[in-house]
């Protein structure tokens, strides 16, 4: 699987309907090769400044017992388009 691409969309959730979620509010979508679209959560800076097209690379949380969970970060290379 394809570990970059850009924004495609995103949410931010103001009020987590469980509280393990607090920090966890922030989900994207990333366009990745041939059009893929991976949701995952958003990690790192604030995202305020977060926008469709931005430059995304994954990043993999180990949930234990052979689990883990996708989150996209931003990367330091400009948007394709």
């Amino acid at each position: 699987m394809p570990t970059t691409g850009e924004v495609y969309t995103y949410t931010v959730m103001y009020r987590p309907f469980h509280p393990w979620f607090k920090d966890q509010l922030l989900y994207g979508v990333v366009e990745v090769e041939d059009g893929i679209q991976v949701i995952g959560r958003y990690v790192g800076e604030d995202p305020e400044d977060l926008t469709c097209g931005q430059r995304m690379e994954a990043v993999f949380d180990d949930l234990g017992e052979h689990s883990g969970s996708i989150a996209w970060r931003r990367t330091r290379d400009r948007a394709l388009s």
